[in-house]
């Protein structure tokens, strides 16, 4: 009996052909599944996403940020999805087109909160993901996966920025800090040893000024003695002429000439003993001017040197400056300032101090040649008052040499008259050198008075100098909290801003699980219900179709109505208008029961192979589930021939999208395929009709 029924099959092709037939329609479905969605995610790269950056970027400490610009960069290399870097309006208008699944937006301030993160309240990056669900919801899904790996990715690269821009300013400001701080210490010394040497300066030219004013004093008696001696030699000269004249009136003269004379020579030696102590005391003056004068030279040159020093100390800090806090740097500039502006102002009085010494040291040169003119000629003056005695006391002794000593007298006066003259013009000379050597003396101790009032400022300001950056050293941190390390550890927040949101799987699902559903029960009633054989003899193919016709479409309306009221009323599922999803699930339903119509009437048994080999390619390729995108391409030149591609888009339309336009576009082809299998079935019966009624006039 076995072997029988074996035979059976393989004898007779109706029942082998079948049997094949079923026999590969596990591995149809099985493989064409799997073969669809082996790896869905490997053409990721086919899947149109659109890129909005509307990033401006920011300054962060003198560099240029531009993150928005770098993620671009970044992505343009990137094999993740098929990226196109559009503006925000072609972005959305794509959205709406369906001409991109997703768009992924950069906000303009982008970069700008990347420099926030040292802040009190810093400013998470906002990352903007508007899948439309309403097109694909599984793309969404993907897609939503794929945007977290680019925040990830993100988040590393910046974290990792921020720690590094960290941790280079802590030891920038650590080695910044430690250096001023030394280097206000040797300033603060420095200012000591230059206030010190001020004040010993200040003592000195006090000094100095109290032996001027003295010296002054005597060279000016000296000058009122000297023109007192060169009057009286002018008149002993004329009155030496009047004896000569005179020779009656000699005796008279004798007396007065002999008083005169010793008065002159003791006026004479107490000049000459003048003028050597006026000698000597320049001699010394002059050592210690010259003294002075390397004094001063060398505080010039250390004040000068002292000046440079804090402009390059004052450049070097300028950038550590700028790590610190607004009042700690405002509190350190102005020290600075002041320590610049005083050691500027040494300079410049110590130029001056300088150039007074260069003129006391020159009226000093001057006030000794003077005195040593002086001198000479208060030699001279002594040696003439010696002979003007002598020859007085000859005179007086005897009368018979009195012709050649009025001759001497003559000779002598004449000598001291030209002594006293030059003794008069040196002590003028030295009167007037002595003058500028006390205006020199007085602005040289101004001026060491303002070196000491400076010196003691710039001491002042380098030891507030140095405590303010002591102190900056110890207290310059950088203030933390709970957010800089939430920004730290997540510095990116996304935000996903559905278009035509779908609120579940269940809604996301429904366009492609409706049709397979209505497609199904089509093809279910094609096995229970005789879709060719007449109840009774037909009498027209008109009426052998519209008798079936009218059967399978009251079948379509029920199954259409039970669908719908499961859905929106056991399911409590939302769609955007309630008329519209009635009218394409019976439109649906409608369509693929005249499909399934056409193939088994006119095929039979072959026909419903076909049919389930078009159910299988509908639902890999109807883009019901993953986008069409993500399948292979072999298959996706399938989607535009069979119907469950557009009653899926219908679907999505009218549950989801709230497209008009799609909506009636998808309609008016289901409708299409309606109308072409209609014609189609009842053309089939009408030939069928006259076969009939051919076969029964024979």
């Amino acid at each position: 009996m076995l072997l029988k029924e074996w035979k059976h099959i393989f004898t007779t092709k109706k029942i082998l052909i079948p049997m094949i037939a079923v026999l590969l329609i596990p591995v149809l479905y099985a493989g064409m599944f799997l073969w669809a969605f082996w790896d869905p995610y490997e053409g990721l790269t086919d899947l149109p996403v659109a890129i909005v950056n509307l990033d401006e970027g920011a300054d962060y400490n003198g560099e240029k940020v531009q993150v928005g610009e770098d993620l671009v960069e970044k992505l343009k290399e990137s094999k993740d999805f098929d990226y196109h870097f559009v503006s925000k309006k072609e972005a959305y208008e794509g959205l709406e087109t369906e001409k991109y699944y997703m768009v992924i937006e950069l906000p303009q301030n982008f970069s700008e909160n990347v420099t926030t993160v040292t802040a009190d309240e810093p400013e998470q990056l906002s990352l903007k993901f508007v899948p439309n669900e309403g097109y694909n919801f599984l793309a969404g899904q993907i897609g939503q996966t794929g945007v977290k790996e680019i925040k990830s990715s993100i988040a590393a690269n910046i974290s990792e920025k921020y720690a590094e821009v960290l941790f280079e300013s802590i030891e920038e400001l650590g080695d910044g800090l430690a250096t001023a701080s030394e280097a206000s210490v040797e300033l603060s010394e420095g200012a000591g040893k230059v206030n010190d040497g001020g004040e010993k300066l200040t003592n000195g030219l006090s000094e100095l000024s109290e032996g001027t004013n003295r010296f002054a004093t005597g060279t000016n008696d000296l000058s009122s003695g000297a023109s007192k001696l060169y009057q009286g030699t002018s008149e002993l000269s004329k009155g030496l002429q009047e004896i000569n004249e005179k020779y009656g009136e000699l005796s008279n003269g004798i007396n007065g000439i002999q008083t005169g004379s010793t008065d002159l020579k003791n006026g004479l030696h107490e000049l000459s003993g003048g003028t050597d102590f006026l000698v000597k005391g320049l001699q010394e003056i002059s050592k210690n001017t010259q003294t002075l004068a390397s004094g001063a030279e060398a505080i010039s040159t250390n004040a000068q040197s002292l000046a440079s020093g804090m402009s390059q100390l004052d450049k070097s800090l300028q950038p550590m400056l700028e790590q610190l806090p607004p009042e700690q740097k405002a509190a350190l500039q102005q020290s600075l300032s002041q320590l610049v502006n005083g050691t500027s102002m040494l300079a410049e009085k110590n130029s001056e101090l300088a150039q007074g010494i260069g003129k006391l040291e020159t009226g000093q040169q001057s006030a000794l040649a003077g005195a040593e003119k002086v001198n000479a000629g208060a030699t001279k003056l002594d040696d003439g008052s010696a002979k003007l005695a002598e020859g007085t006391n000859q005179l007086a002794a005897g009368s018979a040499k009195m012709q050649e000593a009025l001759k001497q007298a003559s000779e002598g006066s004449v000598a001291l008259v030209d002594g006293s003259k030059q003794v008069s013009d040196g002590t003028n000379t030295l009167a007037e050198k002595t003058k500028d050597l006390t205006s020199g003396v007085a602005a040289l101790y101004s001026g060491a008075n303002e070196l000491n009032d400076g010196t003691n400022k710039l001491l002042d300001g380098s030891k507030e100098f140095a405590d303010k950056l002591k102190s900056s050293a110890e207290e310059a941190s950088i203030s933390v909290n709970e957010n800089n390390y939430r920004m730290v550890g997540d510095p990116i927040k996304l935000e996903q801003d559905s278009y035509h949101e779908v609120p579940n799987y269940g809604t996301g699902f429904a366009p492609y699980f409706i049709s397979l559903g209505l497609f199904v029960g089509a093809l279910l009633i094609s096995i229970v219900y005789p879709l060719k054989e007449a109840a009774s003899t037909p009498t027209s193919g008109w009426s052998w179709f519209s008798s079936k016709w009218v059967t399978l479409f009251g079948v379509a309306v029920i199954q259409s109505i039970i669908v719908d009221a499961i859905l929106l009323f056991g399911l409590r599922m939302e769609v955007q208008n309630v008329g519209l999803f009635v009218i394409t699930t019976l439109l649906t339903s409608v369509t693929f029961m005249g499909l399934i119509q056409l193939l088994v009437t006119t095929l039979g048994d072959p026909g419903r192979f076909v049919a389930i080999l078009i159910l299988i390619l509908q639902l890999v390729t109807s883009a019901g589930t993953f986008p069409l995108e993500l399948i292979p391409e072999q298959l996706q030149w399938f989607n535009p021939l069979l119907p469950m591609t557009y009653s899926v888009s219908a679907f999505k339309s009218v549950i989801s999208t709230a497209s008009m336009d799609g909506l009636l576009h998808n309609s008016l082809i289901l409708l299409m395929f309606t109308v072409i299998t209609f014609i189609g079935t009842w053309v089939y019966f009408t030939f069928q009709t006259k076969k009939l009624q051919v076969k029964s006039a024979e």
